[in-house]
C-alpha cells in the first residue's frame, strides 16, 4: 500500500507546467472557416493522473506556446486518438440554397508539457 501511495504521489509531482488546451475547427462549404488552438496560462499541480504521453521536437529554451504551434498537428491527431472529438453539424435550407457549416471541437483537457535536453514530453492527464 505505501508502494502504491509514494508511485502515485511521484506521478503528480514530475509532472511539468499543466495546461488546459482546447481546440476548435469549423468548416464552411467544404473549407476552414476558422481554427483555433487554446492554451490556458500555467496552472497548479492538483492530482493528476497520466493518460498517455506524445514525445515531439523541441527543446528546454523554447516557449510552451512555440513548442505547442510548431508540434500542433502531431499533438492534435496524439490527442484526437487518445480523447475523442465533438463534432456539430449546423444546416441551412433557404432562397439560396444549401449553407452547411461543420465543427469539429477537442473539449478542454488537462496536459502538462515536459522537457528533455532536445525533445519534449506532452502528457494528456485525468483527474
Amino acid at each position: 500500500m505505501k508502494i502504491f501511495f509514494i508511485f502515485k504521489l511521484l506521478s503528480v509531482l514530475l509532472f511539468g507546467e499543466i495546461y488546459i488546451l482546447s481546440y476548435k475547427i469549423v468548416t464552411e462549404k467544404n473549407r476552414i472557416f476558422t481554427d483555433s488552438l487554446y492554451l490556458s496560462k500555467p496552472m497548479r499541480a492538483k492530482k493528476y493522473s497520466a493518460v498517455s504521453t506524445i514525445s515531439v521536437d523541441g527543446n528546454r529554451w523554447e516557449s510552451d506556446r512555440k513548442i505547442i504551434n510548431k508540434n500542433r498537428d502531431e499533438i492534435l491527431n496524439f490527442l484526437f486518438a487518445e480523447n475523442g472529438i465533438s463534432i456539430r453539424d449546423f444546416t441551412k435550407s433557404g432562397n439560396r440554397g444549401v449553407s452547411s457549416r461543420t465543427t469539429l471541437l477537442l473539449p478542454p483537457i488537462h496536459i502538462s508539457i515536459e522537457r528533455g535536453i532536445d525533445e519534449v514530453f506532452i502528457t494528456l492527464l485525468k483527474n
